[in-house]
């Protein structure tokens, strides 16, 4: 059986076909299209030209009015024009007003670059700027993750590629619902191998973004990676900063690796309400700590944990 292709595989479904390459036109046939285009440009120029008077001649009485009446030209052309409230004008209509408008003629070549750079600006706002407020948040994640199922979905009948989609909040206080979706019968992967169900890596991936850049310090030029393995030689003593407050009842581990919400939720509240928090120790509390680390190290504690090592160390990686 052939099997060299997704549509060989599947023989009883329908086929996308290629497009046919439409046929040469003679030398007739052309010259007849050429004078029928001709004629179309004539005709079009003639109208276009009676649109520019006609629009001349409303600017101008546009203008009596409001002369006449005490009131802004924006008033009288918004009482003319019978757009209604929130509708959006057809890329045909705002082609036709741009041909219509006399100001919008014979532009200089910076005019135009400045109206295509405005456009382009206003194109990169509603992609890259913020949402403002959560509602408007939870309306955009909806509405993407839903377009993006329907192609997933989509390029499995038709090419039969299998996919999987995880979506989550990147902060404890988002009101995003997090979900997941796989084609076809990607669900059954996670159980097969790992022996987890895809909700449970869907929890813990939900669990690892919301810690993420929550647990870093500053110290005026750069950022400071946590390392809770080696935090009182790593942090405090290498950077004279020491976190105060933390949950008592919270393992002082990173929160990636904190297992339930409810630990989560009460070292999120610590830090939001300030009762845990960053301090800078003075020269003689750095000495102190120093002095502490060594009389640890001195009666045989370990004091620093080095990285585990790697398990193809001393091998050469592809870059």
């Amino acid at each position: 059986a052939n099997s060299s292709t997704w549509a060989a595989q599947n023989p009883s479904c329908p086929i996308i076909h290629r497009r046919t390459t439409a046929a040469r036109l003679s030398d007739a046939q052309k010259a007849s299209r050429k004078i029928k285009k001709d004629q179309r440009t004539e005709i079009m120029k003639r109208l276009h030209d009676a649109i520019i008077r006609h629009l001349q001649e409303q600017k101008h009485a546009v203008e009596l009015l409001s002369h006449a009446h005490h009131v802004t030209l924006k008033h009288i052309n918004d009482m003319i024009s019978n757009q209604p409230i929130g509708s959006r004008y057809t890329l045909t209509e705002l082609r036709e007003m741009i041909a219509e408008d006399p100001q919008m003629q014979n532009l200089m070549r910076d005019e135009k670059a400045t109206y295509v750079a405005a456009l382009s600006e206003h194109r990169e706002q509603k992609v890259s700027n913020m949402r403002a407020n959560n509602m408007a948040a939870v309306r955009d994640v909806l509405v993407t993750t839903e377009r993006i199922v329907k192609e997933l979905d989509e390029l499995r009948v038709r090419t039969g590629t299998y996919g999987t989609l995880f979506v989550i909040h990147g902060h404890i206080n988002d009101t995003i619902q997090s979900t997941m979706h796989g084609t076809d019968n990607s669900d059954d992967f996670w159980e097969d191998v790992y022996d987890l169900p895809m909700a449970d890596f869907l929890r813990q991936y939900e669990q690892w973004a919301c810690t993420q850049n929550q647990s870093n310090c500053s110290d005026g030029e750069k950022d400071i990676a946590m390392n809770y393995n080696n935090y009182d030689t790593a942090i405090v003593e290498m950077y004279a900063v020491r976190l105060v407050g933390w949950p008592t009842d919270v393992n002082f581990i990173s929160p990636s690796n904190i297992g339930t919400v409810g630990e989560i939720w009460k070292l999120h509240d610590a830090l939001k309400g300030r009762t845990c928090y960053w301090t800078v120790l003075m020269p003689a509390e750095v000495k102190a700590h120093t002095a502490k680390l060594n009389a640890r190290h001195s009666a045989g504690e370990v004091v620093w944990h080095p990285r585990k090592k790697r398990s193809d160390a001393g091998k050469s990686r592809k870059r």
